[in-house]
């Protein structure tokens, strides 16, 4: 049967899951995007338990610009956007207290692609992350804020809400000068009169169950991998080898079928296409491995053998990317 380089093994360290060719006794590992992810699921629960609450909406006209709408207070007006470097929005609804120059509140839906428009990602595309949030309740979205974030020189300070829903990310930013704390309590008035009618809120616990869903997948593939190469380390005949494959390739064929039936929050289809193709893509390569195991072929062996390498790799940076 065709031999396998215990060094090309070891190349294989830090591919999909982290795993190695290790002995029977040592216990199946889970890669640091696997870890990430749990962490996340962590943090997001602890967030969720720390909601503050529904923020009190005031009383006042409706100003909308599209689907998006927000009380306008007695006093205040709509206004031209306030610059905030990288946040687009389409329907737009800018407003301001009469007579202020500088200070704005700005509401609307992010424009961004769905793959980037995750809130941590999204604020490091502003420039803005890492920032500290934490949970409120807009209307009837649930939504992250971030307060306090510096506008680089312009010595503004900017007070940014974070919405899901089923059509993207809504944000409502407040903009003040610096040291004027009179205007974000006003402004978080107008944030929580958010309303959307044709974008029902995505709600957190969608992203928290579809992220633990995700976790609870990709250990059961990391475990099931790192037993089916220790099957592979321990083959004594081309059968065996053959046989080993055929069962990754199964792994990862049912890992695939669990992530395409799960249910995914809209922010998060692209990502977990991008993810299903990925999985997707490892079990044929297992599969070849196989048959060239089964029928001697050398070429075939290592060809395949390569082709493994290269899309456990893209698995797991699809998985570290979402």
């Amino acid at each position: 049967m065709p031999e396998e380089p215990r060094s090309e093994m070891e190349d294989l360290r830090g591919a999909v899951f982290g795993g190695q060719w290790a002995p029977p006794a040592e216990p199946a590992r889970v890669s640091p995007g696997v870890a990430a992810l749990a962490a996340a699921i962590v943090i997001a629960a602890g967030a969720v338990g720390f909601l503050v609450g529904r923020l009190g909406g005031g009383s006042g006209d409706v100003a909308s610009s599209g689907g998006v709408r927000v009380t306008e207070p007695e006093g205040w007006g709509k206004t031209a956007a306030p610059s905030v470097p990288g946040l687009r929005l389409s329907q737009p609804v800018a407003l301001a207290p009469h007579g202020t120059n500088g200070t704005a509140v700005l509401a609307g839906l992010v424009e961004a692609p769905r793959a980037s428009a995750f809130p941590d990602r999204f604020l490091a595309q502003l420039g803005l992350g890492p920032a500290r949030a934490d949970v409120v309740r807009l209307g009837s979205y649930d939504a992250y804020r971030y307060r306090s974030l510096s506008l680089g020189a312009s010595r503004r300070r900017l007070t940014l809400f974070l919405a899901p829903t089923s059509s993207g990310l809504a944000s409502v930013a407040c903009v003040a000068a610096a040291g004027n704390t009179d205007f974000l309590p006003r402004c978080e008035k107008v944030a929580a009169s958010l309303a959307i009618p044709d974008s029902p809120p995505s709600g957190l616990d969608a992203d928290r169950h579809y992220a633990s869903a995700v976790v609870a997948i990709a250990t059961e593939l990391a475990r099931s991998r790192a037993a089916g190469r220790r099957r592979l380390l321990g083959a004594r005949a081309a059968a065996q080898q053959a046989e080993a494959g055929r069962q990754l390739a199964r792994a990862y064929d049912e890992a695939a079928a669990k992530l395409s039936s799960a249910s995914v929050p809209p922010l998060a289809e692209d990502a977990n296409s991008a993810l299903v193709a990925a999985v997707e893509a490892v079990g044929p390569a297992y599969g070849d491995y196989a048959r060239a195991a089964r029928n001697g072929d050398r070429g075939a062996y290592a060809s395949a053998r390569r082709t493994v390498v290269r899309r456990e790799a893209a698995l797991e940076r699809a998985l570290e990317a979402l």
